[in-house]
């Protein structure tokens, strides 16, 4: 069997139109010494972005929380110069010189994060904010019209998108490693069972928040689904948690291709599939895709024969770096960034419509239903 290159996508493969892979930009273009990243929120998974950074060699030049001993813990764990604290830091941040981009990591719910995008949006800065972008599609609607009336790039950090062993296989799907896709399914399977201030604290959990790393990975793979039907369930040994913390959802596409997403963190069993191990199977016309963040077999049918991908690092935290790294090409190049906002809403439809089908019984919605 020939392959396809790279720029001639196969049936059922998504064109993303990316210069090169994610993480790697064009030749000539500024370096990451050129821009400087302001941390808005220095939480828990702020963290991880800033090792990730720190990994990369980018330059962190200021960071703001309304917490400020977050802030101070924050400049001395990471070597911030500047942090700011108390209810005007993001402005007072967004002031300093040097600030080119604003990394959003406070928490997804419309009355936190809708101000802070607001106030960076009004500052004239670019933007990426942690996923998901929003819990239902007309707050992350209203987050894209935000940005867009002040004319500044804003994309979503979605990081399943950047994973290494992700890229890696992408590219094998472009190169027509296994033909025409018509069946792919992720599981994510595991049991938490902690008490978070935000996790599993309101109606919509494990779809809208851990299930929209896998829409997007499938999305930049296959396209947006036609339709989507769910189920979900809440495991009433848990009565601290409020949302669905098992969700399943059955994706269809334009030209037979159709999908499975499992994310059920209410197992108790020892055969895990945790995130970010969860386990990827991509079946196709001429073989099949297996494998996880950590590794990724190819078995083909002509010839029949088995290999390992090849790939250099970890989804935690090497794929929050190459995120910025493309966000900065974007930004050089003049051209939209990969998950930026518009192209993520179809993401974020793809959850609602998840739950739209189980508040029906389980019936198919269509994607159009949901964006108009």
């Amino acid at each position: 069997m020939s392959a396809t290159a790279p720029d001639a996508p196969r049936a059922g493969i998504s064109p993303a139109g990316e210069p090169g892979q994610p993480g790697q930009p064009r030749a000539g273009t500024p370096g990451a010494a050129h821009y400087g990243i302001a941390m808005a929120g220095l939480g828990d998974i702020a963290n991880t972005h800033l090792e990730a950074y720190r990994r990369r060699g980018f330059r962190v030049v200021a960071g703001a929380d309304i917490d400020p001993r977050r802030a101070e813990a924050a400049k001395a764990r990471w070597g911030i110069p500047q942090v700011f604290s108390g209810p005007q830091a993001v402005a007072e941040m967004c002031a300093l010189p040097g600030v080119d981009i604003v990394d959003i990591s406070v928490p997804h719910y419309r009355e936190l994060r809708l101000p802070v995008v607001a106030t960076v949006a009004a500052a004239g800065k670019a933007m990426q904010v942690q996923k998901p972008m929003a819990q239902t599609y007309a707050e992350a609607l209203e987050l894209v019209e935000t940005a867009e009336r002040a004319g500044v790039p804003f994309r979503v950090n979605q990081n399943s998108v950047f994973v290494p062993a992700f890229t890696a296989l992408r590219v094998a799907l472009q190169a027509g490693a296994i033909g025409t896709p018509y069946y792919y399914q992720i599981e994510n399977r595991g049991l938490w069972a902690g008490d978070h201030p935000h996790f599993a604290k309101r109606p919509r959990w494990i779809i809208s928040d851990m299930g929209v790393h896998h829409y997007a990975l499938v999305q930049h793979w296959f396209g947006p689904p036609e339709t989507v039907a769910a189920f979900a369930a809440h495991d009433s040994s848990q009565p601290k948690m409020v949302g669905e913390n098992l969700g399943v959802l059955t994706l269809r596409y334009k030209g037979g291709l159709q999908g499975l997403i499992i994310n059920n963190w209410s197992y108790r069993g020892s055969k895990l599939r945790a995130h970010a191990h969860e386990e990827i199977v991509i079946q196709g016309s001429a073989g099949a895709i297996t494998g996880h963040s950590g590794a990724v077999e190819v078995a083909t049918l002509d010839p029949g024969a088995r290999r390992q991908l090849a790939f250099e690092g970890d989804w935690f935290p090497d794929a929050f770096g190459h995120s910025m790294a493309e966000f900065m090409a974007a930004l050089a190049e003049g051209r939209p960034p990969l998950c930026h906002g518009r192209d993520n809403l179809l993401v974020i439809a793809t959850s609602e419509a998840a739950y739209r089908s189980i508040a029906e019984g389980g019936r198919p919605v269509a994607l159009a239903e949901v964006t108009g």
